[in-house]
């Protein structure tokens, strides 16, 4: 098991970049054993994406740009950053 930072770094990337081959193995065990890895990493990736909640904050620009420039816009920012201070 890698430390703990380490696990912590490899499921940011995941979450962010989509690319779970680094994290994948380490969600397995559990109760639900059958789920695989991709559909566990769905489920932190839905949370994260919703708790941004970028389109309820700004209302204005969702009404100006409209929601599909403002949610590709959040999730570029995300992807390009994040993945920069990682």
């Amino acid at each position: 098991m890698p430390p703990l930072g380490g696990v912590q770094s490899a499921m940011r990337r995941a979450v962010v970049t989509g690319g779970e081959a680094e994290i994948a193995p380490l969600l397995t065990g559990g109760p639900t054993q059958a789920i695989d890895a991709r559909k566990r990493l769905d489920v932190h990736r839905r949370h994260y994406e919703t708790n941004l909640a970028l389109l309820d904050r700004f209302p204005a620009t969702l009404w100006l740009a409209g929601s599909k420039l403002i949610t590709e816009a959040a999730r570029r920012y995300l992807r390009e950053y994040l993945l920069a201070v990682i």
